[in-house]
Formats: structure tokens, sequence, C-alpha cells
């Protein structure tokens, strides 16, 4: 039993350090690095000079993560155009006669757009700005509106491409073209389920969308497909050419931000202006998830060296526990992690520590991944302290709190529901990349 208790010291010390960290305000990158750099000075029999310079240059010396880059640049670049704000109009007039049109409008934009965004909170902040306004123009219930905007924003990692799939692959060494073919099907269930979801409240109650919902002509309805060629076209490029395998997800990660380059010049979008402000959101963006990046190898150099993941999958095997109470403690988890920390941060901080613990009692890494991604959302949106639960509330200035919360808590339920779907039938998501296999 002392033997037990003094192999986890080091554990519920390093938890400790870490969560501190989270809630204390301070950049995640500048906490992991400071937290690494003490474990290795401290921690280490010796300290050899350079250590900690070698890890930080290995941890982001991988042609693989050019793809992070280049997904956040397309995505960049189809916000600040305005393109993306034109796809969630076109999307408007094509789903007009629908029960609570701009709802399913909304989700439609999330599951298109948010993808390419980089960051869950950045996503849900987008669609907070762009759907908001006009829902309550119309009149919408603005539980179903704040709901809507949650749920939408959380299809945007799922569907490929997806840069939390593309850090769980790196991290977990684990194929990200199977990642990316295993959450195409979940994300659609997904927004079957959101969908469905928003036509039956509307169906039993009217009144909480609008009346007088615009009923666009034919025409206008093929005018708005223009609008959405670029984003079906970007989807496309990537889906089908990795699973013909005419290109790996960075080579199509390369080709998208050629497309959506051209997509600029032809829409006449293309500016100085845009072209500056797109490259300075993905130098801030990339360089953020590249620190923490560094912070997380260094103490992951240091967990590695403590033999913190083996101790962990020793006590789990010890602990005579079933996979699904695992599953469940690591739901658990991640359910606090949401309430401090963005979901880029979590997926750097936890895929190493995580993945070799779901393996060793059985789980698929391919079908982890698609649990992993699900998890890192609902996590940002748990009732009542998910992270993006706050970011709707900052950039909805009138919006209330406790609407948000409300109006969420289905979507949280769904998604819950999904899990426990994947767990029943592991074969929604690996069918997909057995095909491609």
């Amino acid at each position: 039993m002392n033997s037990e208790l003094i192999q986890t010291l080091p554990i519920i010390a390093g938890a400790i350090a870490i969560m501190a960290v989270m809630v204390s305000g301070m950049h995640i990158a500048t906490g992991l690095l400071s937290l690494g750099l003490i474990g290795i000075h401290f921690l280490l029999p010796r300290t050899i000079i350079g250590d900690a310079g070698y890890q930080a240059w290995i941890s982001i010396d991988n042609a693989t993560l050019s793809a992070v880059v280049l997904y956040v640049l397309m995505g960049e670049m189809l916000l600040h155009s305005g393109i993306g704000e034109r796809a969630f109009g076109a999307l408007d007039k094509l789903l007009a006669g629908l029960p609570g049109s701009l709802l399913h409008a909304t989700i439609g934009f999330g599951g298109l757009f948010a993808a390419v965004s980089g960051s869950s909170v950045a996503s849900a902040a987008l669609l907070g700005t762009v759907t908001v306004p006009p829902m309550d123009q119309r009149g919408y219930n603005r539980r179903l509106s704040y709901g809507a905007v949650a749920g939408g924003g959380t299809l945007g990692i799922l569907i490929p491409p997806s840069i939390i799939m593309i850090l769980y692959g790196y991290l977990g060494n684990v194929s990200i073209a199977a990642l990316f073919m295993a959450g195409v099907v979940p994300g659609l269930i997904l927004i079957g389920a959101f969908s469905g979801y928003i036509a039956l409240r509307v169906m039993l109650k009217p009144s909480l969308v609008s009346a007088h919902d615009s009923k666009p002509t034919i025409a206008t309805r093929i005018s708005a497909i223009w609008d959405l060629i670029p984003l079906v076209v970007l989807a496309t490029i990537v889906f089908v050419g990795i699973y013909t395998g005419v290109w790996t997800p960075t080579e199509a990660a390369a080709g998208g931000c050629v497309a959506t380059l051209a997509f600029l010049v032809l829409y006449r979008k293309f500016t100085l202006l845009t072209l500056q402000k797109s490259l300075q959101g993905t130098l801030l963006t990339s360089s953020m998830i590249f620190m923490i990046l560094v912070g997380s190898s260094i103490i992951a150099y240091v967990a590695n060296f403590l033999a913190v993941p083996m101790t962990l999958v020793g006590l789990i095997e010890d602990s005579n526990w079933g996979r699904y109470e695992v599953l469940i403690a690591c739901c658990a988890i991640f359910f606090l992690l949401g309430c401090f920390v963005d979901g880029l941060s979590i997926a750097i901080i936890t895929v190493p520590i995580i993945l070799p613990i779901m393996t060793s009692v059985g789980f698929d890494p391919v079908w982890f991944g698609v649990v992993f991604t699900i998890l890192i959302e609902v996590s940002l949106i748990t009732p009542p302290l998910g992270m993006n639960l706050f970011v709707i509330n900052g950039v909805v200035p009138s919006s209330n709190f406790r609407d948000i919360v409300l109006g969420t808590a289905p979507y949280f339920m769904i998604l819950l529901a999904m899990i426990g779907l994947l767990a029943l039938r592991p074969d929604i998501a690996l069918w997909l990349p057995g095909q491609l296999r």
C-alpha cells in the first residue's frame, strides 16, 4: 500500500500543478513551459544542458504539423473575406420552409465552416457573432438560438478537416487520414440529431420561431448555391483527396489553401488587407498551438522519465476496472478540464497520458480519437461552467447566461448519447476507415 502511495505521489502533485496553472489565468503555454523546466531541474537525477531545448525542437520538428498552419490559414482567409457569412445567408435561403430555418442554417454553417477555424472557442465566437443577430431580428426564442450556436460549434472539429484530430494523430502516432474518415459518419449523425431536435421543438411549439421566415423564390435559392460553392469544394478537396489516396492530409491542406485563394480572387474578395489579417491570425493561432506543444512536450519528457504513463496503466490494471468504467472516469476528467481550458490545450496536454490508458483496456485508438474529439466539445459546453458558454455570453452583449445554459443542455445530452452509441456500436466510426484501408 505504501509503495502504491509513493507511486501516485508524482502523479497527484503533477495534476495539481497543471490544474493550478489552468485556473491561475497564466497563459497555458507559459505555465506548461515553466512546470516542465522546474521538473527537469528538480526531478531528473542530473540536468543536461540543452535537454529542454532539444525536447522543444523535436516536439515541433515534424512535417505533419504544417497541416495545422495550413488549415488555420484556410479558415482565416474564409473568415476575413466574408465568404463564411455569405455561406450562412445561402444556407438560410436554401433551408427556408423548414421549421426554424435559421436554426438549421446555424447547425449547417457550424458543420461546414467551423472545422477550419482552428479553435472551438473561436468557432463559438464566430457563430455567435454571425448567426444570433439575424435570429434576434426575426424574433426567435433566445434559448433555442444560443443552443444552436453551441451545438453548431461542436461539429467543427469532428467533421474533417479537424485540427484536434491532427494533433491527436501526431501526439498519439495514429493515422490522421483514418481519423478524418472516422469522424465523417458520427458528424453526419450529429447534424441529423441536432436538426431533428430543432424540428421537433418547433413543431411542438411553433411560437418559438418567427412565423414570418422568408420564403425565397426558386431562382433565389439557385443563386444562393453560388455562395456555398467555396466551402463545399474545400470539403470535397480534403475528403475525396484523402479517401482516394490522391494526397495526404498535409497535402490536402495545401491544396485547400490554394483553392481558397482562388475563390477569394474569383469572388473579388482578395485584398492586401484581407491577406494581412489572415496571415496575422494564422501566426497568432499557430504560435499558440506550437508553444503549448513545446511546454507539454517538456512535461511529457519528465513524466516519461518518472514512468508516469506506465504507472497509471498499472494502477488501472490493478484496480480491475472495466473498460467502460475507465471511459466514464475519462469523461469526468474532460468535463472538469473544459471549465478552464480551450479544446486545443486540453488535447495537447492529455493525449500522451490518456491514450496509453485507453488502448491498454482494449479501445481502438482510431475509435477513441473520435470519442476524444467529441469529449473535447462536450467539455466546453458542460453546464454551467463550460468555457464556450462564457464565450457566447461575451460575444452576444444582450444575452442572459441562464438562457445560454438552458439552451445548450439538450445538445450536451445529444453529444453524450452519441458517445454512448459509439461505445455500443464502434463500427459507426470504424467502418469508413476500414474502407480506406
